[in-house]
């Protein structure tokens, strides 16, 4: 069975609810996604939530809707990245707008209601998500210390292309840089990767390119 295959049978057992398919998802694709939860949460100072909070929450919000997930090129990987990630930056700026609705009340001295919570408070409760074991964590750690050590420009290159799967003519117009240049710069950084992440899933990463 090729990864892409493999990735196929686990994301459809997953959405007939198999949990231990929804573990192995989980698992393969934790490091890249902390990646993309970690810049939305960074990248924003008045941030309250935790990018591993963030994450757990994606999770249990694209669970129910994996079969919406359509395959691209035969693979699932990279649509995958690219619905979670959206979901990341949907569900922090959900979470971000209630926290700046409440605090704009209070400063108003409109008040609140006091049964409603602060939603940075009780973000979630972690037991009905995936639970990740440490080897899954240790690789979060070195991807983290892999990125956090790259030039800013090819970091946020890699995260917006290698995990969010965004196209090329989109990051031309942002970083105001060509596209075959972003290509071969994108192409160095997988390969710099495959030290960090196994070499099948930067593989399925870099399919797109």
């Amino acid at each position: 069975m090729t990864v892409s295959q493999e990735t196929t049978f686990h994301v459809r057992r997953a959405v007939g609810g198999d949990r231990d398919s929804v573990q192995w998802l989980a698992e393969r694709l934790h490091a890249p996604l902390m990646q993309v939860a970690r810049q939305v949460v960074d990248g924003r100072l008045d941030s309250r939530i935790d990018a591993e909070d963030l994450v757990q929450m994606t999770w249990l919000r694209v669970l129910p809707k994996l079969e919406a997930i359509q395959p691209r090129g035969g693979r699932y990987t990279p649509p995958m990245m690219r619905y979670l990630s959206r979901t990341v930056r949907s569900l922090h700026g959900e979470l971000m707008d209630k926290h700046i609705g409440r605090r704009f009340r209070e400063l108003r001295g409109r008040g609140f209601d006091e049964a409603e919570e602060d939603p940075f408070a009780t973000v979630i409760d972690p037991a009905p998500g995936p639970r990740l074991g440490a080897q899954t964590r240790e690789r979060e750690h070195v991807l983290r210390g892999h990125v956090d050590a790259l030039p800013e420009q090819d970091r946020l290159l890699l995260i917006l292309r290698g995990f969010e799967q965004r196209p090329y003519g989109e990051l031309a117009e942002l970083f105001s840089i060509p596209e075959a240049t972003l290509r071969v710069t994108h192409h160095r950084l997988l390969q710099q990767l495959r030290t960090v992440l196994p070499a099948e899933l930067v593989d399925e990463l870099g399919a797109g390119d």
